[in-house]
């Protein structure tokens, strides 16, 4: 399991530590124990997996990538549901 930047980033300035700890037990919990629990995006995205949840009435997405060769997820954004899809591509694209 690896965390991009943006992850880690996303972390460190996440200022609400319930929200905090439900990211990491969607990482280390959920997606870590089984990574294809999370729906395959489809088009440009399609290989990567997202997996959703919702924190005080806000919908929060995490991408990952599965990486079959050398057995890793690497965990590329977190934030919420608002504007996701864009920043992961520009993220990806740009």
């Amino acid at each position: 399991m690896q965390l991009g930047k943006y992850v880690i980033k996303y972390l460190k300035k996440t200022r609400d530590n319930n929200l905090k700890q439900m990211i990491i037990d969607n990482i280390y919990d959920v997606i870590a124990k089984n990574p294809s629990i999370g729906i395959q995006k489809s088009g440009d995205l399609q290989l990567l997996f997202t997996v959703k949840f919702k924190y005080a009435g806000v919908q929060y997405r995490i991408a990952y990538d599965i990486n079959e060769l050398n057995k890793t997820v690497l965990i590329i954004l977190v934030g919420k549901r608002e504007n996701f899809y864009q920043i992961l591509h520009r993220l990806l694209f740009h």
